[in-house]
């Protein structure tokens, strides 16, 4: 049994990437019950400053993970807290905390889900940079995040799920069609194949190369890639409109390390550790940094 969810292990792995204790904070809805009081305990033992509100209405969302080799993941959820996420329990934090990043999982939150454009323009009245992390939505299609986009710095998502967001069966066409309704930087994971990202300023495609490491659990390898993001989006110290190309690849190789780093070991966020991740930036690094192909999109 372990935590799970993108904004647990999003937490988690930013703690074991070297976050001072109470510098990585999470708002949710858990169950009164021994799975709510596990997730909180374990976010608390990391350094994760909690704001989970406890409900008696609810049992606390699980989810099976099946891992089968050689195939792709098998997922048996139940949703259940989670769906009655109340924004104004987020906005209240956001408000207080005046976060620099602020991420925002998707697609399993019920009501909540079709509210995110609001949340997102209270963190950006204070200045937020907003990641939204986009997975294949329960109980609603996915013209729910069509409004949030526009106050979208990045997005997260995979090639399945961008094709199934934008309607386009091409990376090309569909990270375009993210920039047309406002996304500033798409990030396209391809699993062993490395990853896409798309800049809408300069209008430029990149394609990376993944790390080459022995796969053990493929479960939490996007959370763990958007922690190394958000990570290094917060070494840099810039808002994402200054970051030049550089930049960007850097980011994104560091990206690729944490997502390699959370395979080698079983669960989604044992691997993420800050030692893991340097010693394959260290043998793998360059490589990946110097992979990168750029494509002008007209």
């Amino acid at each position: 049994m372990r935590t799970g969810g993108h904004p647990t292990n999003v937490s988690v792995d930013l703690m074991q990437m070297g976050m001072l204790e109470g510098n990585v904070r999470i708002v949710g809805l858990i169950g009164d019950d021994i799975f709510g009081y596990f997730i909180e305990s374990y976010l608390k033992s990391k350094g994760v400053k909690t704001f989970l509100r406890k409900t008696k209405e609810y049992e606390t969302s699980k989810c099976v993970a099946l891992v089968i080799r050689g195939e792709d993941r098998r997922f048996i959820a139940e949703p259940s807290a989670n769906e009655y996420l109340k924004v104004e329990d987020v906005e209240k934090r956001i408000l207080e905390n005046k976060p620099m990043i602020f991420y925002q999982a998707s697609g399993v939150l019920g009501e909540y889900d079709f509210k995110i454009r609001h949340v997102l323009n209270i963190a950006k009245s204070i200045n937020s940079i907003t990641i939204l992390d986009c997975v294949q939505p329960y109980g609603k299609d996915w013209t729910y995040i069509y409004p949030a986009l526009s106050l979208t710095d990045i997005v997260h998502c995979n090639d399945v799920e961008l094709r199934q967001m934008t309607k386009f069966e091409n990376i090309e066409d569909g990270v375009k069609k993210l920039a047309e309704m406002g996304v500033k930087i798409s990030v396209i994971s391809l699993g062993a194949k490395g990853l896409y990202a798309y800049i809408k300023k300069e209008r430029i495609l990149i394609k990376q190369d993944a790390f080459k490491v022995d796969v053990i659990d493929p479960t939490g390898a996007g959370d763990a890639l958007v922690a190394g993001i958000i990570y290094k989006l917060l070494t840099k110290g810039k808002n994402v409109e200054d970051l030049n190309l550089n930049d960007i690849i850097e980011i994104l190789t560091y990206a690729q390390a944490s997502g390699a780093a959370c395979l080698t070991e079983i669960g989604t966020t044992p691997g993420v550790t800050r030692d893991r991740i340097e010693k394959i930036m260290k043998s793998q690094g360059d490589i990946v940094f110097n992979s990168v192909k750029i494509t002008k999109l007209l």
